[in-house]
This record gives C-alpha cells, structure tokens and sequence, in this order.
C-alpha cells in the first residue's frame, strides 16, 4: 500500500510557476501521468466523441465548474430518451473525487464505451439497462485537482481552493471534496493545510454544490464513488454505516450489505486471487456516501480500487475489466426487488412530496425519506419479503399498509393517495358528506381493476369509464340500497393500454379520476 509523503511548503512552491502555467493547457500531455491515463483535455474529447457517436441515447452536459479554475465538470447520462427527465430510475457513478485517485476515472471511461457499443450490437442485457434506466456518469469530478497531478504533484489530493487568498497555488491551498457533504462535516479536519480539509462550511466547495444539486433533482437510488487507497484498506466497498449517535447500523444495513456483498463477490482481485471486501464504513467527516443515504435512502458506496492511487499502467486496462462486472451487477439490481408507486393529493391527482416509511427500515433519528415533488414517486430497494409502510404529510391524513408482499426481482407498485384534512373547499365538503370516489386499485392495471365509492344515502348510482377521446368505454349502474362503501369491478378485456377516465354519478354529487391501463 502506498503512503503518502507529507511535504513542506518549501518543495513544493518551486512547482507553483510550472502547475500555473500548465495545468490547465490542453496541448500540453501530462508529464506526472504515464500516457496510459487520461488527462482533463483527453476525458472531454472523448466524451464527446462518444456523444457524437450515440447521440439518441446520450446527453453530454456540464454540471458545475470547479471551485478556483472554473473547469466544467462532464456528465454524460445514458438512456433511451437522453433529453427528457423521466420517471425511472436514475443511477450515480462518480470518478475522481481525490485528484490522485485516478483508477475511477479510467474505469468509468472504459465502462462508458463498452456499455455503448452493447447497446449498439443489441446486447439483450445492455439494452434493457439503457431503456428502463437514468445513468449518469461524472469521470472526473475533481477536474482541477486531476490537472494539479497531471502537471506533477502526482501526491495532491484535494481541488485548489485559495484557501489563504493569496492568489497562489500552494500546499496551503485545496478541500478534500470527500469531508465537504453537510451530514457530519462538523466532525471534519479545520485545517486548511491538512489533506483532509473540510473545507470552510459544508458545500462550500462548486464541486460538491454540483453534485448535491444534481441529486436533489435525480433523488439517485444507487451511487457509487470510485477511490483507489491513499490510505486505508485495498479493494474494499464501503457502505452506511456504522454511527453510534444514530442509533448504530443504518436501518437499511440488511438490504445495503447484501447489495454490497453481490457486488463485491462479481470484482477479482489484482492477485487474481478471491474478491473485493465489503465492510461498513464511518458516517462522520462530511462523507458523500453517507449524505447520499441519509438524504435520499440512496444505496450508497465507496469502492477503493486496487491498491494505491496511481497504479502501474501495465495493470490498468485488467483493473478496468474486472470492475465492470460489479457496476453492471448494480443495474441489474436497480430493476428491483423493491417498493415503489406514486403519492398524490386524492381529491387533485396532483403528486405529493410526503415522507414515506418503510416501517421494517425505519430509524426517526435519521433525515426523512420522502417521495420526489415532480412526479411524487418513491422507490426503494428492498429484499423479497413482506413489509409495512406508512405515508404521511404535514395537513393530510396519514395512510398504512401492511401485508404488503414484495417478490423477487421486480419492482412492487403500490399508489398511495392521501385525503386532505377537513377545509372549506367543496370537494372536501362532498367528502364530509360522506360521498367520495377512490383511486382504482391496482393502478396501473394490466386488465382488472377495482373501483371503490362511499356514499352518504342510498339511490341509483352510475359509473361510467370514458378513453382519451372521451368516448364511453363501459358503463355500470347500481340500485345502492344502503350508505357507505361499495366497489365495481372493471374487466378491461377489450380496452387498449392508455390512459382512462371513471366518473361517479348521483342524483346530488359527481367526481371524476383517471386511470392508466397497461398490457
């Protein structure tokens, strides 16, 4: 395992004029790098070559720039509608956070290219990834950082933050973008000359800005953050965690560690011999991994590739190769099991942002998981079983479920609508009256589906399901002798996929919902 040589500033501000003057050239190859290993410059164009040549399944996009040089930060997301933001489920793969670390870089490039040319050979597998996912790729985050040891300072691990204002680049300067993430940044080294700087607050740093806004956009179920050991434990994946003052492991451990496991058992070893390690890692310190998992219930974890930062270049392509199989293990697995569906407001259909709690991986000492405000979808990865979940919202009725059975393999759907408290609007007046019309269940539906109605009287109740164009498809009507609840059962055998409209109908009130029937 390599140690880091800790320098004085005495070495290292001979190199200040050098590294100012072109780290940042892109004419210039690196002369601390062997040829073997990208440079900024090198990443771009060939991100952008792989753009050119896929570009129906591609989108190449900066976002961010680092903190002192202002380079964009490449992203490139892979999937069958790139342009559009859909309701799938998105996938986070990071290179390079430590700017000597940069075996992540080249596993990401190669990995980038070989699912690419899959998908265009038809490769069932890759296919199915690229269709049904969002995965996006950053190579390398820490671009500035990577240019510092392309220029020679192949030992510096953070960006280049003037942390002393001096307008200089010295061993002073830099944030470990590692320590920078809000969940236990406090904890964190305060020492701007230390490598493990924290940074002067939490996000302090474009760097982490970029990939927190990114994730609070995408809500991430899987992230990976690719690392090569400075320090520390050779090919191992890290995941959450192990934090007393949070209740102990991560309520989700079950699931996490055995994500880990089979992902870990699918990566060989440099030796040849035995897999990679899988252990739980810390939670303080301002980590991404765990604010990743807090944040957003995300399946978070840290591999340490090989065992040093800068490997010999002989190894590299092995090292690549043997990676892959892990992230491909981590897409199939995004296709479940797990629990997923869609909160909405009951009497608008509108999507609802509600903390959703899976009461078998529930801790209250941690951040709440909540469904996503743009299309109010939760999705969580859990093992085959049979759960409980609770939905609640703050001036909503709290819903639960129990007995909810989740089988291998695929992902199960269970819409929740929430009724709002009592107000003075009428839909919720006709709902005190007792007259309400529920969401179909199952929804979606593959040809049946039950459609259940509360009534305050009894009298003739009509049902009607009307398609897109507002042609009646079906047609029930019910003598309904007593008040309260009753269902109708909908067999759609001759009604294509699409999206539908039921409306309820008394003598006193009316209600209409949508539907969606899928084949």
């Amino acid at each position: 395992m390599r140690v880091v040589a800790i320098l004085p500033v005495q070495r290292f501000l001979p190199v200040l004029g050098f590294l100012l003057a072109t780290s940042v050239n892109p004419s210039q190859k690196a002369f601390g790098l062997d040829e073997r290993y990208h440079t900024y410059q090198e990443v771009i164009l060939e991100l952008d070559s792989l753009h050119n040549t896929f570009p129906e399944i591609t989108r190449l996009d900066s976002i961010g720039h680092t903190t002192r040089d202002s380079l964009a930060i490449w992203c490139l997301k892979i999937s069958d509608n790139p342009l559009l933001e859909e309701d799938e489920p998105a996938i986070l793969l990071l290179g390079n956070q430590h700017a000597d670390e940069v075996l992540g870089v080249e596993i990401l490039m190669w990995m980038l290219s070989e699912l690419l040319c899959r998908y265009r050979t038809h490769d069932v597998r890759a296919t199915s990834w690229i269709e049904d996912l969002e995965i996006y790729v950053v190579p390398m985050w820490n671009a500035e950082g990577h240019t510092a040891v392309e220029a020679g300072l192949t030992w510096w691990r953070k960006n280049k933050r003037d942390n002393n204002e001096n307008h200089l680049f010295d061993y002073y300067d830099g944030v470990d973008l590692n320590r920078n993430f809000s969940l236990g940044w406090e904890q964190g080294d305060s020492i701007p000359d230390s490598f493990f700087y924290r940074g002067p607050a939490p996000f302090s740093e474009a760097e982490t800005q970029a990939v927190r806004d990114l994730s609070r956009q995408k809500r991430f179920i899987i992230t990976v953050d690719y690392h090569s050991p400075t320090y520390g434990r050779p090919e191992v994946i890290y995941f959450p965690w192990i934090r007393s003052e949070r209740g102990g492991y991560a309520p989700d451990r079950w699931v996490i560690e055995r994500i880990a496991y089979n992902m870990a058992s699918r990566i060989t070893k440099d030796s040849g011999i035995g897999h990679y390690d899988w252990i739980n890692g810390g939670a303080g310190n301002g980590y991404h991994r765990t604010w990743q998992y807090e944040k957003f219930a995300a399946v978070a974890f840290t591999v340490e590739v090989s065992d040093t930062t800068i490997q010999d270049p002989d190894m590299v392509d092995g090292i690549c190769r043997r990676n892959l199989p892990g992230i491909y293990y981590l897409f199939d697995r995004a296709a479940g099991p797990g629990l997923t569906g869609l909160v909405t407001d009951a009497l608008t259909s509108q999507p609802l942002e509600a903390e959703v709690i899976v009461e078998e991986a529930y801790n209250p000492n941690i951040a709440p998981r909540t469904s996503d405000p743009v299309y109010g979808r939760y999705r969580r990865l859990l093992q085959p079983g049979v759960y409980s979940l609770r939905v609640e919202k703050e001036s909503y009725h709290t819903r639960s479920f129990t007995h909810i059975i989740v089988r291998d393999g695929e992902w199960t759907e269970l819409a929740v609508e929430l009724e709002p408290e009592i107000t003075s609007s009428p839909e919720i007046v006709s709902l005190s009256k007792g007259f309400y019309l529920e969401q179909n269940h199952p929804n979606p539906f593959n040809q049946r589906t039950v459609i259940t109605y509360h009534v305050p009287t009894s009298g003739a109740v009509k049902l009607e399901i009307f398609d897109l164009s507002g042609r009646r498809v079906a047609s029930f009507l019910e003598p309904v002798e007593e008040m309260g609840s009753h269902s109708i059962i909908w067999e759609a055998f001759r009604a294509s996929s699409g999206i539908y409209f039921y409306k309820l109908t008394t003598a006193a009130h009316s209600l209409t919902r949508k539907m969606m029937l899928l084949r």
